[in-house]
């Protein structure tokens, strides 16, 4: 937690002028983000330290249940699981009190700087990351002890008879639900009502036991991600695509087979599209969905902002949402996800592009406050803008700076990565789709595993080119599933970024980057 939350800290100080405060604040909190590992440790593996944390009677029915767990009684096991459930309720509480104290004095000694709220935010989810870390391993230990007790048989815990369900002690019961453990596989996809998922096709494919037996209902991500319960529509397809689906459901039929077809994909996969911005991340991140949504159909939840699967259950062996899969869209990596994730696909593109298109949305030209003790006025700010982007001198600074800027971006995603010892399953040049389309979609699958025989089916293929054409056509159209956002023209970077190219050359960085097609080897 140290790490990325003082690397967090140093870069926001750095942006806004305040990093001697953002640097006390994280001291400040790092107690409170450690205690629950703290707690957890203590937990769930006493024999790792010398001394427990817990009262004398919490650490005696610990011990009792730990090392006999084989003759562990029904009794002992629900006297642990109410009374870890009540401990982390009362931490919960106490980190939230402290956490509302310090940030509310803090908030008024800065004057209500936006750093605070920031810094709050952030706390607010590696807090949520760190109580789901616990629940998880409390509820494996807990699932450990019942599938050893002669009270309660390993079949009822494992196995997905109803018997399983109501075997769960009282206090189980009770328990929030983030700390359920799982009572059995509820056979979705090829054993539900529809075999062939919300597509309405499939159903040779998975007759075979081929689909996951995961809902992506029971997946607890984001309220506006696809495939999730509550969700608006259905699974991960648009309309548009259902619509194309329904048209061409014999055309189509071979591929679904084969997609579907036992270890053509691989379940419990969570897949990560990353890219700097305006390189077509939005692109490939659809294209991904929809190769996804053939594949896994209604065990699949995807959308912006990337989770830690490990927090959703996916990939997680025992978890009900163990065989779903997961596709997301992001432009920087959050706690637990570069090393957690199964594969990431990068894009990029010519950066005179990128930049352009910041300048075109009008992000740019933000006055730099630095190195100012006090923040400057909306006047100052309009005012500096404005002259800014009719000033030479000051334009050609800024746009080497947005340069420099994204090529931050994508070095920092790529080093996260390999950091922790995995790579960049495929980087997507943004001119390359655009001269074969066929070729990078089939790519693409191939990194997310996807076999050879899917792969290189036609009109599986075709129908992601259409969805791209779609896509670029109608960018407005379902924009929750899609999460697309408007496109430039040609006349437009005529008319605002006709500068942008000298300017960005002038830089030897900038210049060597763009020279080989924004690849992260020259970055």
């Amino acid at each position: 937690l140290l790490v990325p939350l003082r690397r967090w800290s140093h870069a926001g100080a750095v942006r806004r002028g305040t990093l001697a405060m953002v640097t006390q604040r994280s001291w400040a909190f790092l107690g409170v983000c450690v205690a629950p590992l703290v707690v957890a440790t203590v937990l769930l593996g006493p024999g790792l330290t010398g001394n427990s944390l817990l009262p004398p009677a919490t650490d005696a029915t610990f011990g009792a249940v730990a090392t006999s767990s084989a003759a562990a009684s029904q009794d002992q096991v629900a006297m642990l699981s109410a009374t870890l459930t009540h401990l982390l309720d009362q931490l919960d509480v106490k980190l939230n009190k402290h956490l509302e104290e310090k940030l509310a004095a803090d908030a008024a000694r800065a004057g209500g700087n936006e750093v605070a709220d920031k810094l709050a935010a952030k706390l607010d989810g590696m807090m949520s990351s760190i109580d789901a870390a616990i629940d998880r391993k409390v509820e494996l230990k807990l699932a450990s002890l019942r599938a050893q007790s002669p009270a309660e048989p390993r079949a009822a815990v494992a196995g997905s008879a109803p018997e399983a369900a109501a075997s769960r002690s009282d206090a189980e019961r009770a328990a929030p639900s983030g700390r359920r453990r799982k009572a059995e596989a509820t056979g979705g996809g090829a054993g539900g009502e529809n075999p062939g998922g919300n597509s309405g096709f499939g159903s040779e494919a998975s007759s075979d036991g081929a689909r996951s037996t995961c809902r992506s209902q029971s997946v607890k991500a984001p309220k506006d991600w696809c495939g999730i319960a509550g969700a608006k529509t259905a699974g991960c397809f648009d309309k548009w695509e259902k619509n194309y689906m329904e048209e061409n459901a014999d055309k189509l039929r071979k591929g679904l087979k084969a997609i579907r077809a036992p270890g053509c994909f691989p379940t419990g996969t969570s897949i990560a599209t990353m890219g700097y911005f305006r390189t077509g991340s939005t692109l490939l991140y659809n294209i991904a969905r929809v190769w996804a949504s053939l594949a896994a159909d209604e065990s699949l939840v995807a959308g912006w902002m990337c989770k830690d699967p490990r927090t959703l259950g996916i990939g997680v062996l025992g978890e009900e949402q163990a065989e779903c899969t997961t596709v997301c869209k992001d432009h920087s990596w959050h706690t637990g996800i570069p090393e957690s994730t199964t594969v990431v696909l990068m894009s990029r593109r010519d950066p005179f592009y990128s930049v352009c298109s910041r300048k075109l949305m009008d992000v740019w030209c933000n006055l730099d406050q630095s190195n100012r003790k006090e923040k400057a006025s909306w006047d100052e700010i309009y005012a500096y803008k404005a002259k800014c982007k009719t000033d030479p001198e000051l334009e050609r600074p800024e746009t080497v700076r947005q340069c420099h800027a994204l090529m931050q971006m994508q070095a920092e995603i790529y080093f996260e990565r390999e950091m922790k010892g995995k790579q960049v399953a495929y980087d997507v040049l943004n001119e390359d789709y655009q001269r074969d389309p066929v070729g990078e979609i089939q790519r693409i699958g191939r990194a997310m595993g996807i076999c050879e025989a899917a792969v290189k089916d036609d009109d599986l293929v075709h129908m992601i080119v259409r969805m791209g054409e779609e896509l670029r056509s109608h960018p407005d159209r379902d924009m929750g599933i899609t999460q697309m956002h408007d496109v430039h023209t040609s006349k437009q970077r005529q008319e605002k970024c006709s500068n942008l190219e000298a300017w960005m050359r002038t830089d030897p960085g900038c210049k060597a980057w763009m020279d080989a097609n924004a690849s992260h080897t020259a970055n």
